[in-house]
């Protein structure tokens, strides 16, 4: 993902590794060759909506503000438009992303 090699460059929080983003990443990739049936089952899990969220939070902390929300956002209602139809009754909203300028900041 060319961004997170751009965030790792110029990040001006503490972070410098993103795990859900990678996590992302890599199912996405796992779950693009398979049938559409088993896509479906591979894409439509908890766990990439997980990674979704959680890669919006270590967007957030490496540049300590929102700046990164609307293509973390844009990607998370880009799963839950495909997905929608295929979800499995347990699945739940990932918690709030981490940090932020002002969380961090205590405010």
């Amino acid at each position: 993902m060319r961004s997170r090699t751009m965030a790792r460059q110029w990040s001006v929080g503490d972070i410098k590794e993103f795990p859900n983003c990678e996590k992302a990443d890599s199912i996405a990739r796992k779950c693009s060759n398979l049938s559409k049936q088993e896509t479906i089952r591979c894409f439509c899990a908890q766990d990439l909506l997980n990674a979704y969220v959680g890669c919006k939070g270590e967007f957030r902390q490496c540049a300590l503000g929102t700046s990164f929300d609307s293509a973390s956002d844009d990607r998370i209602a880009q799963w839950q438009d495909a997905c929608g139809p295929h979800l499995p009754k347990d699945i739940t909203t990932p918690r709030r992303p981490g940090r932020d300028k002002d969380a961090a900041a205590g405010r």
